[in-house]
């Protein structure tokens, strides 16, 4: 049975000398990450770990998916104004846990 509701995703960039920038509109898995499950019109939340330079510790922008595989997926980059911070992500967690 076909989904129809859109899912979303959180998808981690590294170095992007070793693999995808954040802004190709491209996420491949790494060989010891879970085979995708996303599909075109769901949504990533796009994080940058330390080792990113240009974005570190950030989430600098979401993407839509529009083309799909188990291991890779095809997105349209859209970047946010104000990166938001790992942080400030945290910090949200935690008071919504406590609550």
């Amino acid at each position: 049975m076909p989904r129809t509701e859109a899912k979303f995703f959180v998808t981690v960039f590294g170095d992007p000398n070793n693999g995808d920038p954040v802004e190709s509109g491209r996420y491949t898995a790494g060989q010891r990450y879970a085979a995708f499950t996303a599909k075109p019109g769901d949504t990533l939340l796009l994080y940058c770990t330390e080792g990113y330079a240009a974005h570190p510790k950030q989430v600098p922008g979401i993407g839509v998916a529009f083309r799909t595989s188990d291991i890779e997926v095809e997105y349209r980059w859209i970047p946010l104004v104000t990166p938001i911070q790992l942080d400030q992500i945290v910090e949200k967690v935690r008071i919504t846990s406590t609550k």
